[in-house]
């Protein structure tokens, strides 16, 4: 399910402090970076039974959908992380 209008600024004002106090730079305007957010959300939404069926049975029908979101983004930032 995307996020609700809600969330997206949750996440906006989240991302936009980390990228501060981390002294991140990005190349893009603010309203770029929101569209990639948005883009993000709109994948993720997209491919969520893809991303499910990636799973090995036992984890696609023994956690929740919370903990598979979970999971999934701590793979994933684990692959890139910030420096």
């Amino acid at each position: 399910m995307a996020m609700t209008a809600q969330q997206r600024t949750e996440i906006i004002k989240d991302v936009q402090s980390e990228i501060s106090s981390r002294r991140i730079e990005i190349s893009i305007t603010k309203s770029d970076f929101i569209a990639a957010i948005d883009a993000w959300d709109t994948f993720l939404d997209d491919n969520v039974v893809a991303i499910n069926n990636a799973l090995p049975a036992a984890a696609k029908a023994g956690l929740t959908t919370a903990v598979k979101n979970w999971l999934f983004a701590q793979v994933a930032s684990k692959r890139s992380p910030l420096e």
